[in-house]
């Protein structure tokens, strides 16, 4: 086996940096000197999904009251915290193959919400939770770690739905990545160590 750099063309008595070479490359043509054993992390499987959600959040009475809303009062909101964990993960049934997994996803939105008289006027401020709950299907063998992440969350608009109890029914956006990670160690060929260039 062989290691070479076909875009790097190194001339003689020039520098890594004048020959266009990455700081810690050099160009080899030695077969491997040894075969170490290197740890590592290894995804074995990811996925990501978007989820549009429409939720209705009831109005306090204090500190939004007294009811009913004036005509004409609307609402924004502001996400202000996210996570998400799994649940639980339990072997996939037929068709999928052994390792596969079905991983509950649970992702957790905090919210706080602005209601604003018919004038644009903010008249209260509260906050809320939204919770969306997601199966999906990884292989994930045993001894591996699976985890999420919100990409991203935004709230969309918010309407007030006024009445005896008046309700913000807003629509919201998020992304998120799951993810099945272990430990594993590999065999990898060796013609040398990196060195850091001269300065």
């Amino acid at each position: 086996m062989t290691m070479t750099l076909p875009t790097a063309h190194a001339v003689p008595g020039r520098t890594a940096r004048e020959n266009n070479q990455p700081p810690t490359a050099r160009i080899t043509n030695r077969p491997p000197t040894a075969v170490e054993c290197v740890q590592t992390t290894k995804v074995f499987d990811q996925c990501t999904f978007q989820e549009t959600r429409s939720q209705c959040f009831p109005i306090p009475e204090d500190p939004c009251g007294p009811f009913p809303l004036p005509l004409g009062s609307t609402a924004t909101l502001r996400v202000t915290g996210v996570s998400c964990r799994i649940l639980d993960a339990v072997p996939a049934p037929p068709p999928h193959g052994p390792g596969f997994k079905v991983l509950t996803v649970l992702v957790t939105v905090t919210l706080e919400i602005i209601v604003l008289n018919q004038y644009g006027l903010e008249r209260c401020r509260f906050p809320a939770t939204f919770a969306l709950v997601r199966n999906v299907v990884l292989y994930a063998p045993d001894g591996t770690d699976p985890s999420c992440e919100v990409l991203w969350c935004e709230g969309t608009w918010c309407l007030v739905v006024d009445g005896v109890q008046p309700q913000v029914c807003c629509e919201i956006d998020l992304c998120v990545q799951v993810e099945v990670a272990g430990r594993v160690r590999l065999l990898i060929p060796v013609a040398g160590f990196c060195e850091p260039r001269i300065m």
